[in-house]
């Protein structure tokens, strides 16, 4: 389903309609909906977290893909692309949550959450909810950080964690984009 490489002159931008869909952080707007026609002529749908001049400059590698709108024909208003037909891709989520377990025990807001704590784990909750101290949702919460003695221990990434809910797509942290887009950059040959 995620090819390891779409050749750039395939890729093209769904601007009109979903100009709107794009990944948040505290600092930026990042990423959208990407089209890619084959060579049957067909359109595939994906989200990626690349901006898009550098997706039609080097093409994208599966790892970009944060997943796949399973959608068929042609798109209009009446459309939908949302969680519902979504799917998230493996590859990405490895990246994502490579990078929250190496650049999370030195993120200012974790560090002291577990110096709070002292003992027992510091969940990572996507920013789409609204008010972290309700209840949170299996599917807002990314992963977890063992805290022993105040400090952040070892990563475990949630696996009933999903990208885009009805509540969105997913919205992570600013400090941690910008790290997943840079390691994603690493793998393109």
């Amino acid at each position: 389903m995620f090819n390891n490489l779409i050749p750039r002159n395939l890729v093209q931008l769904i601007v009109v309609i979903f100009i709107g869909i794009t990944m948040t952080t505290d600092a930026q707007e990042i990423g959208g909906i990407v089209n890619v026609v084959g060579d049957d002529g067909k359109a595939e749908y994906y989200y990626s977290i690349l901006p898009h001049e550098e997706i039609f400059e080097r093409g994208l590698i599966s790892e970009a893909i944060a997943g796949k709108f399973l959608v068929e024909g042609e798109l209009d208003e009446n459309t939908v692309m949302d969680g519902s037909n979504f799917s998230q891709n493996p590859a990405y989520l490895k990246i994502m949550h490579k990078v929250i377990g190496e650049y999370g025990p030195q993120h200012s807001a974790l560090i002291a959450e577990a110096k709070r704590q002292m003992n027992g784990v510091v969940a990572v909750i996507d920013r789409r909810v609204k008010n972290p101290n309700d209840r949170v949702p299996p599917e807002d919460i990314i992963g977890l950080f063992e805290v022993k003695e105040s400090m952040l221990m070892q990563y475990q990434a949630n696996p009933n964690y999903i990208l885009w809910t009805d509540k969105g797509f997913s919205n992570i942290d600013a400090k941690f984009a910008p790290l997943i887009i840079q390691e994603i950059r690493k793998l393109y040959k």
